[in-house]
């Protein structure tokens, strides 16, 4: 009987738990600087791709009266999205 209650079975079973909110904030602390901010730089970096490419294919469609292929447009936009 005495070497039945001198498990590790119930170690830990009465440790003060942690606080969720505290959790929550050391989550988000790394996961902004880890996560979020290099995938909004990308973005960034993709977007103004984007918009000079929409602005030459403008400047391309209003100075011409020929087809212009825009595929390639269509491409990095999906990229981008």
């Amino acid at each position: 009987m005495i070497m039945a209650c001198i498990t590790n079975g119930s170690k830990g079973l009465f440790d003060p738990q942690p606080d969720p909110e505290h959790l929550t904030v050391l989550l988000l602390q790394d996961v902004g600087p880890q996560v979020v901010s290099p995938s909004l730089r990308q973005f960034s970096t993709k977007l103004t791709s984007l918009t000079t490419s929409i602005d030459n294919h403008i400047q391309l469609l209003e100075g011409s009266n020929e087809v212009v292929d825009v595929s390639e447009l269509q491409d990095e936009w999906t990229a981008t999205m």
